[in-house]
């Protein structure tokens, strides 16, 4: 091995060292890696490769059979047979007559050639056949006889070929997909085009122009097929060079390979030596016409006689290479002189694009450090990990006094509120609302037990606890869900849903943190309605009001027994019987039984004049009153308990997440700063990691 060749060792070397270390820390050096080691290996190898193409593999084997007595020649190559694909393309459009199934018609192609014009209609008639192609459609009647016509145009300045299409002043117009065409016009691939109509019918066909999808599919076949560094294309010269072999040379001309041998097997005895000399003329001149940039040679070889079926004749085997020893001495001395240095040539550009590769994910990672890093420090906005514990702490004591403000300034809006509700100089207060309330209630009389009562109802003729316990239930729950709105909402400047949106809004400092709302809804467990229940369960279903009275309008001496709940005013017509627990018993022997017809209905204003019973039922309303009242009072201390409650329970859990936001903030700068200071090593370490790879680099620029 020369000394460069020692020295390209030693960077392939480096190289691969290099890429090991690298790649657990960059992903896609493992592909580097495999390649560094096959450039490795063809380094030591030394040896060029020679690619045998051939549509005949039996003569690529007896080409390989006749190299292998040339001697030395081994020293400097080593062989791969390749079968010669088939490089044939059909770039013709082709135009199809869609099928329709209303007449009958199957769908037909027709391949478009340049030398070849196609004429349509429904009688078409051409002077030149020989160089028109006619497509009959006798089923259309609205068609003209010679209707359109698709021919070939060739670019002067690229001799690019389309195809254009023209209306032969037909009586009902010729369509491209849907326009109706006006003279003449370009095809562009897909175009759908129908006769007489815009759309296909049973009066109208339709054509589509399928065009070639131009591409590089030979040249891609071509690129992914050699690996060799020199080209053998061999060929019977009784065949001479087929088109398939005369496309693969000329795509050759535009492929980088180090040399191209072109060998005519000569061994037919139909072939006599002037037939020879003239075909192979002929491949030389079509070779030349070319203009090859790549060494070329073409040779004649009797390859028939190293066939794998006559290499046991080994005395003609002599004879021939004795004749025909052009290629052997060819190879020979092109390996001597090249063989070495085109290797490290190659092999010097395959590590150099192995490099560009490398410098490229080298490159990729330090754009990714710097923007991750770049992205840290927006986020860090220049403050260090102590400004920012500084900064969080004083947005944390703001937020600690807007929060304590905001539930001072509540409570005492809502003791405000409570006041105003149970005040009796309160227009809208729960007192002046059961006064209302009652005074609507009308007088009934009533006969249970021969007793005759009259008792206060609602004019809807509940009972007067139940209509009286569901008035205030209403009213005071009504009262305190307007009240929780007021503190969601507007005590405080923006109520408590406004501290809690400012709170978060200036917590949310650190946009990568995303930080959790973890605020829940206000009050969004509280149950007004069950807890007047459980209020009222307190409450004594029974409680007797005694009072002895002496009227000088009505005979005789009473006692007068007012209820809480049943509300009733009882008169017997029993002289000194006695009253019962829970009712208000008024004895008036005269009044009894005369109010005897009463009973089942209501007193009117008349009546109650009449019998002399006003001071009566004012006295039982205000009783009433003063009893529903205290029963009101009672429920708003309920309710003004459980508001409290529940403001004291919104501000412990409003504290609770303010402090897991602060966590979350300080745990959030913790992890910002620990990736930065990681990411920052990461770009250090890379900037060493760049230095050395130039080095390696260097030492490559320098062979």
């Amino acid at each position: 091995m020369s000394i460069k060749s020692e020295q390209l060792a030693q960077c392939i070397q480096a190289t691969q060292k290099f890429a090991e270390a690298k790649a657990k820390e960059i992903p896609g050096f493992d592909d580097i890696i495999n390649e560094l080691a096959f450039t490795a290996a063809s380094l030591k190898t030394g040896k060029l490769s020679m690619q045998i193409f051939s549509n005949l593999p039996i003569l690529a084997q007896a080409l390989i059979i006749y190299l292998d007595k040339c001697q030395n020649i081994d020293l400097y190559y080593q062989y791969k047979i390749s079968k010669l694909p088939d490089l044939s393309q059909n770039n013709n459009p082709v135009l199809i007559l869609k099928a329709n199934d209303k007449i009958g018609e199957q769908e037909t192609r027709y391949e478009l050639s340049p030398n070849q014009k196609i004429l349509i209609g429904r009688n078409p008639n051409s002077k030149n056949k020989s160089e028109i192609t006619e497509i009959a459609l006798p089923k259309y009647k609205k068609i003209s006889g010679n209707h359109v016509e698709i021919k070939s145009v060739t670019n002067s300045e690229s001799n690019a070929i389309s195809w254009e299409i023209c209306d032969l002043n037909s009586r009902n117009g010729t369509y491209i997909n849907g326009e109706k065409l006006q003279g003449c016009r370009i095809l562009q691939a897909d175009d759908i085009i129908t006769l007489a109509y815009p759309s296909q019918s049973d009066k109208c066909p339709e054509f589509v122009f399928e065009a070639p999808v131009e591409d590089n599919s030979s040249e891609k076949i071509l690129a992914e097929l050699i690996e060799g560094d020199i080209v053998c294309l061999v060929f019977s010269l009784e065949h001479q060079l087929g088109d398939n072999d005369k496309k693969f040379i000329e795509l050759l001309t535009e492929y980088h390979i180090e040399k191209l041998y072109v060998i005519a097997n000569t061994s037919n005895s139909n072939i006599d030596n002037q037939d020879i000399k003239r075909k192979l003329d002929e491949v030389d001149k079509f070779i030349k016409e070319l203009k090859f940039n790549t060494s070329w040679e073409l040779i004649a070889l009797p390859l028939q006689s190293f066939s794998p079926q006559n290499n046991n004749d080994s005395s003609n085997h002599t004879v021939i290479q004795l004749e025909s020893d052009e290629i052997c001495q060819s190879l020979l001395e092109f390996g001597q002189k090249q063989a070495e240095e085109i290797r490290l040539k190659q092999l010097t550009e395959k590590l150099r694009s192995q490099f560009f590769v490398i410098e490229q994910f080298l490159q990729l990672k330090s754009d990714n450090l710097k923007q991750e890093i770049d992205k840290i420090e927006a986020e860090l906005q220049g403050r260090s990990k102590e400004e920012w514990q500084k900064f969080i702490e004083r947005l944390l004591k703001r937020v600690e006094e807007e929060r304590e403000d905001f539930f001072r300034r509540a409570k005492a809006e809502i003791n405000r509120s409570i006041k105003n509700l149970t005040s009796e100089f309160t227009q809208n207060s729960i007192s002046n609302k059961v006064k209302s309330f009652i005074d609507t209630l009308k007088p009934v009389v009533l006969k249970e037990d021969k007793q005759v009562y009259i008792q206060l109802q609602a004019e809807d003729g509940k009972d007067l606890q139940e209509a009286m316990i569901e008035f205030c239930q209403k009213e005071l729950i009504d009262w305190a869900n307007d009240e929780l709105a007021r503190i969601s909402q507007q005590y405080g400047g923006g109520g408590l849903d406004g501290l809690v949106k400012r709170s978060y809004d200036s917590l949310n400092c650190i946009p990568s943190l995303s930080l959790a709302n973890s605020f829940t809804e206000a009050f969004s467990n509280i149950d007004f309605e069950k807890s007047l229940q459980d209020s009222l369960m307190q409450i004594q279903s029974k409680k007797s009001y005694y009072e002895e009275t002496v009227t000088k309008d009505l005979p005789g001496v009473g006692r007068i027994f007012i209820p809480g709940v049943i509300g009733a005013l009882s008169l017997s017509s029993l002289f000194g019987g006695m009253p019962v627990v829970g009712t208000a018993i008024f004895l008036i022997v005269q009044a009894a039984t005369e109010l005897v017809s009463f009973v089942g209905g209501s007193l009117s204003q008349s009546d109650i004049k009449k019998y002399k019973l006003e001071e009566q039922v004012t006295k039982l309303k205000e009783l009433e009153f003063n009893y529903y009242q205290r029963m009101a009072h009672f429920l708003c201390d309920r309710l003004l308990e459980d508001i409290v409650l529940a403001l004291e329970e919104e501000e412990w859990q409003f504290k609770k997440n303010v402090n897991s936001i602060y966590d979350q903030l300080i745990d959030s700068i913790n992890e910002l700063n620990r990736k930065l200071t990681e990411y920052q090593k990461q770009q250090k370490s890379l900037t060493q990691d760049k230095a050395e790879f130039q080095q390696i680099k260097s030492n490559i620029e320098s062979l």
